[in-house]
């Protein structure tokens, strides 16, 4: 078993969220620096996720937090169909947004 991890560049980022605290190469190195994860890949053409491109890049499942449905069924329909989308709930108080609060706050 392997982890893959597809990184957002920031201007997809920041068609949904605020600007990212780290940029596209820092948030890559971190992931690629994490013990559990054996490869950072790009995301899939346009950002939505396909069976096509999980296929080319030899994914069985992916894993997302767990959101809107309606966010995830623009992005991951497909997966979602064929029940290789697992959703995990987000860790309060582990955000960007709570980062950047703690910071001010100091």
């Amino acid at each position: 078993d392997h982890v893959f991890v597809a990184i957002l560049p920031d201007d997809a980022v920041e068609t949904y969220k605020p600007t990212p605290v780290f940029n596209f190469d820092e948030r890559v190195e971190m992931i690629e620096s994490c013990k559990y994860v054996d490869k950072v890949i790009l995301p899939a053409k346009g950002y939505t996720t396909t069976i096509d491109w999980m296929e080319a890049n030899n994914i069985d499942y992916m894993v997302h937090g767990n959101a809107e449905e309606s966010f995830l069924k623009y992005w991951y329909s497909e997966a979602m169909e064929e029940h290789r989308l697992f959703l995990l709930d987000e860790t309060k108080d582990y955000h960007s947004q709570d980062i950047k609060r703690k910071i001010q706050n100091v």
